[in-house]
């Protein structure tokens, strides 16, 4: 599958190909969805002041809204 999609999507995609995961092989592909999923999140923050039909404090500065939105808490 080479059109653009969702993480969700490339995550699905490659979980239904007929092999056998193991463990860490799970883990790495989990890993690769969730950076997809960062990485498609930030650059839908960086959308140009020009084309947003909306304000925002971040002034399309991707990295900071991740990671203040995003943030795991401390525990």
């Amino acid at each position: 599958m080479e059109n653009k999609q969702t993480a969700v999507q490339w995550l699905i995609y490659t979980l239904q190909k007929p092999m056998l995961i193991s463990e860490s092989d799970f883990e790495n592909i989990i890993n690769q969805a969730l950076e997809l999923e960062k990485q498609q999140i930030i650059d839908a923050a960086n959308i140009p002041k020009e084309q947003r039909w909306y304000e925002d404090k971040y002034n399309s500065c991707g990295e900071q809204y991740y990671s203040e939105t995003y943030k795991k808490p401390k525990q």
